[in-house]
């Protein structure tokens, strides 16, 4: 293994050692350990579609209250999964585009794009219950095409679905496939890092030897 390959293992290892630690310590209810005063204040806003203290913290509680409303979590257990300076981060890479579904007062969808050259690519979608009976999904998708070409944009990137083959079944695979067009292939590496699962998701398939990358996913556009 190259250096630079070893190198990259080892942020990738890293970055999930850090979340893994993170997600089994995040706080799963309102605390007020390490002088989380602010902790009420904001769960509850987002919660109630309401306004903090100042400055307010406009775009973090709109795209809050989403997290807010995660069925089968507390409200404040929901907004800990919400990194607020992972959201800075991201808001900071150019051609980035956000674009929001209302229901009156309040925000009951958000979606994030990446624009570069004439492409865009869908990066991260979120409903409030309340969106997801509306269909808030559709209307965003279906506004942001209409936004896309008048701007140039000539392709959508929706992303691949779960699993090892392309026929998936599940909703966000029928979604995706409802607005697509056609299909492509990406690669996201060349590398196997881990070669005894890559094994046993060959055999799975009963695949042998194939010049297909990855091998478990052969056959998947025939």
């Amino acid at each position: 293994m190259s250096a630079t390959a070893r190198g990259r293992l080892l942020a990738l290892l890293a970055a999930v050692i850090a979340f893994v630690v993170y997600w089994l310590t995040l706080a799963h209810t309102i605390t007020w350990l390490h002088d989380g005063a602010d902790s009420g204040d904001l769960v509850g806003a987002a919660f109630i579609y309401g306004i903090p203290h100042p400055p307010g913290y406009p775009l973090y509680t709109l795209v809050g209250s989403l997290f807010a409303h995660i069925e089968g979590m507390e409200p404040a257990q929901g907004m800990a999964i919400f990194s607020r300076p992972s959201f800075e981060q991201q808001f900071k890479v150019p051609g980035l585009v956000a674009m929001r579904a209302v229901s009156g007062p309040d925000t009951v969808g958000m979606v994030l794009w990446y624009v570069q050259g004439e492409v865009a690519y869908y990066h991260l979608g979120a409903y409030s219950n309340e969106g997801y009976e509306l269909g808030a999904s559709f209307a965003l998708f279906s506004r942001a095409i209409d936004i896309f070409a008048k701007t140039g944009i000539r392709w959508l990137d929706l992303g691949a679905s779960a699993g090892l083959d392309g026929s998936a079944v599940d909703g966000l695979s029928r979604f995706k496939k409802g607005w697509s067009t056609g299909t492509r292939t990406a690669y996201l590496c060349g590398r196997i890092f881990d070669r005894v699962r890559y094994e046993e998701l060959k055999a799975a398939r009963g695949i042998t030897q194939t010049n297909y990358f990855p091998a478990y996913r052969q056959g998947e556009f025939a």
